[in-house]
């Protein structure tokens, strides 16, 4: 006869990035709540207001009181509650500094969802002018923010110099404006740190040999 009881392992602390500030924060608490578990949250410091206005409903709620905790602060005073032996469990969505989050805290149990690298793959006998528009569409959706953008296109040779054509005009006619419009189809990086990393990265591939092939410049 075998017996087998699940249990959760403790309190968890969630911590969220700014790119989806609502269903990502929903994506750690539902869970924890889901299994009984008190959950500390830490939203991204650029978007912390979803997350408290979330944590008002749920107290209006008739959960036992303390079971969500939403507590925004700097990432760089977020070192205690990674290592706080109380909890036991982490639930991080974010980037590299994820490998770095469980180093510090090996002995916990720890989730990471950290993006990807998701490829777009053009062939011969694909519609060019509907996938170009795709490509562009979900190449620099939410301004290239969102870790299921498109962020490679692998293209048939005989179909690459067309399909670039394509691309380059369905990217120049994305209307690029104020995020609360709701015909803006690319609005602004989250802040000004963003924006000169975007640039490093382009000089970056230009340095290793890519081309430029639409775009201004950041000093224009």
């Amino acid at each position: 006869m075998a017996l087998i009881r699940r249990v959760p392992k403790g309190p968890v602390l969630g911590i969220s990035p700014f790119n989806f500030p609502l269903n990502l924060v929903a994506h750690k608490i539902a869970p924890a709540l889901a299994v009984g578990a008190p959950i500390i949250l830490k939203p991204a410091p650029a978007t912390p207001m979803t997350a408290l206005l979330l944590g008002e409903i749920v107290a209006e709620t008739d959960l036992p009181g303390g079971v969500l905790s939403v507590l925004p602060m700097p990432n760089e005073r977020a070192a205690p509650l990674i290592t706080d032996e109380r909890l036991p469990v982490i639930s991080f969505t974010g980037g590299q500094f994820g490998w770095e989050l469980q180093r510090r805290a090996p002995h916990k149990h720890v989730t990471l969802e950290l993006g990807g690298n998701a490829a777009a793959v053009v062939l011969a006998d694909a519609d060019l002018d509907w996938a170009a528009r795709r490509v562009a569409l979900f190449g620099n959706i939410q301004a290239g923010q969102v870790c299921i953008g498109v962020q490679r296109v692998i293209v048939e040779d005989s179909v690459h110099d067309a399909f670039v054509g394509k691309l380059v005009e369905q990217v120049e006619a994305l209307r690029v404006g104020d995020p609360a419009d709701p015909a803006t189809e690319v609005g602004p990086l989250v802040d000004e740190a963003a924006a000169e990393r975007v640039e490093a990265w382009i000089d970056e591939a230009v340095q290793a040999g890519a081309t430029i092939l639409t775009g201004a410049p950041a000093t224009a």
